[in-house]
C-alpha cells in the first residue's frame, strides 16, 4: 500500500487512494463524493448523494480519519476527485499505471483498497460491528441507523483503526502522505469557494466481490 501511494504522483489518484482508505467506500461512491457531503463541524462524511436512495450496497455516514482532515479542510467546493477542475468517471488508467510503477505483481483493481482496509481495520478494531457499519454492510435496525451517527463516539474504534493503519503506511512511504493533494491554482479558478464551510458542507487479492485470502504486508 505504501508503494502504491508513493507511485500516485498525480493529484486525483492520490486523493482517490486516501479517500478510499479513509472511508472504505466503493469506487463509485468516491468518484461521486462532493464537499457538500462533508461536515467538518461533526467530522463526518455522508457517502450517500442527496438525491440518491439507499439500496443493498449501502452508503453510510462515516467519521473523518485524522490523516485526511488537512486535505479536506483545503478542498475546493465540488467533487473531491477531479482532473483540471472537472469531475471524473474513473481513475482506472492512473491506478493501473501507479500499480505497475509500484512494482505490484499481484493483479489489482480499485476494489483492492476497500477489501484491504476492511481486512486491516478488522485486525485493529476491538468492535468488529463498527467496521461492518463503517463499510456499509447491512446491520441492525435501519431506523435507528439514521440517528446513531449523531453519537459523540460514533464509530470511533473503526476510525482509530483506520488512522493506525495510516500511521503504519506512512512509516513505510518515501513521500509525504498528503503530497500532491494541495489544491492547484487551476482548481481554485474552477470553483467558487476554495474551502469547505464549517456547517457541512498490505493489499488484498480481488476474487470476485469479496477477498478470499489474507492481506499482504504494508
Amino acid at each position: 500500500m505504501a508503494r502504491l501511494i508513493d507511485a500516485a504522483t498525480v493529484p486525483h489518484l492520490r486523493i482517490y487512494l486516501l479517500l478510499a482508505i479513509a472511508t472504505m467506500a466503493r469506487p463509485s461512491a468516491i468518484m461521486q463524493l462532493q464537499t457538500s457531503s462533508i461536515d467538518l463541524a461533526s467530522k463526518t462524511i455522508n457517502l450517500l448523494p442527496p438525491a440518491q436512495r439507499q439500496n443493498h450496497k449501502r452508503r453510510p455516514t462515516v467519521p473523518i480519519a485524522n490523516a485526511i482532515m488537512p486535505m479536506l479542510q483545503k478542498a475546493p467546493q465540488g467533487h473531491l476527485v477531479t482532473y483540471e477542475g472537472r469531475p471524473m468517471d474513473s481513475v482506472r488508467s492512473a491506478f493501473d499505471k501507479s500499480a505497475k510503477a509500484a512494482g505490484i505483481a499481484l493483479p489489482v483493481n480499485r476494489y483492492v483498497i476497500r477489501h484491504t482496509i476492511i481486512s486491516e481495520a478488522m485486525k485493529r478494531c476491538a468492535e468488529p460491528w463498527q467496521v461492518e457499519r463503517f463499510a456499509g454492510h447491512a446491520t441492525g435496525n435501519r431506523t435507528t441507523e439514521r440517528y446513531v451517527k449523531f453519537s459523540p463516539g460514533y464509530l470511533n474504534a473503526a476510525r482509530e483503526a483506520i488512522d493506525n493503519y495510516f500511521i503504519e503506511v506512512k512509516a513505510r512511504m518515501q513521500t509525504d502522505l498528503l503530497a500532491f493533494t494541495e489544491v492547484s491554482a487551476l482548481q481554485l479558478r474552477c470553483n467558487d469557494n476554495p474551502t469547505l464551510s464549517e456547517s457541512g458542507r498490505k493489499v488484498v487479492e480481488p476474487r470476485g466481490v469479496e477477498p478470499l485470502t489474507s492481506t499482504l504486508p504494508v
